[in-house]
């Protein structure tokens, strides 16, 4: 039976796993795509502070990621038409074709190697790491809660 240490291991591996990416050509960083996509979420059109909630990225930060996807012609910003204070960004169709190239069809292939029908172990893994990471948030929230009476 596996110990705690072992369940936290093989999370963590499995979350390395996850965050392995694909090669990127100079000039696109994963936070590019990240912004494209949030981006894309938001409907292709968003004020600049839903976009950096949505991609979870600070507005300093923001700015100057949308300063790199604008000069490469993925995005473009613009005042809102209704309140000229607000600037609104666009996926623009050189957005929409590199989230497609360095996203979407990255996650095509992996869906291909991943076939749930060649893996019903899968079913297994998904309830378990479920499970834990449910475990993993009470257990958290019970430290958290007593680290906090303790400081009264």
């Amino acid at each position: 039976m596996a110990t705690a240490q072992q369940v936290v291991d093989a999370l963590v591996r499995a979350g390395r796993g996850a965050a392995v990416y694909r090669d990127l050509p100079d000039g696109l960083r994963r936070a590019h795509l990240y912004l494209l996509f949030a981006l894309e979420e938001l409907g292709g059109r968003a004020r600049v502070t839903d976009v950096a909630e949505r991609a979870r990225v600070q507005i300093p930060n923001m700015t100057r990621l949308l300063r790199e996807t604008d000069a490469a012609g993925w995005t473009d910003r613009s005042p809102d038409p209704d309140d000229k204070r607000i600037v609104l960004v666009r996926l623009t169709d050189e957005g929409v074709a590199c989230l497609r190239r360095y996203h979407w069809d990255y996650l095509d292939a992996l869906g291909d190697r991943l076939r749930a029908q060649d893996h019903p172990e899968y079913d297994v893994m998904i309830e378990a790491i479920d499970r834990a990471v449910a475990a993993i948030a009470e257990a958290t929230a019970s430290v958290n809660e007593s680290e906090a009476r303790r400081a009264r």
